[in-house]
């Protein structure tokens, strides 16, 4: 047992220290890529689907 905890502190040391605060605004900062893509593509479809059937896009639109 002793083994695994000194190469659980090896294996720590690797990396930078860093506070709740970092880490926190790491995580508000971080955007997937993937989800951002799918989103504006499917807004896409959803914008040509009520086009296609004369409808709103969007409650008060009134550019129909």
């Amino acid at each position: 047992m002793a083994t695994s905890l000194v190469s659980r502190a090896k294996m720590a040391s690797r990396f930078k220290r860093v506070t709740d605060e970092q880490v926190t605004e790491l995580k508000e900062a971080a955007e997937n890529l993937n989800t951002r893509k799918s989103t504006i593509n499917w807004l896409r479809v959803f914008d040509k689907w009520c086009d296609e059937n004369s409808l709103q896009k969007k409650p008060g639109d009134d550019s129909t």
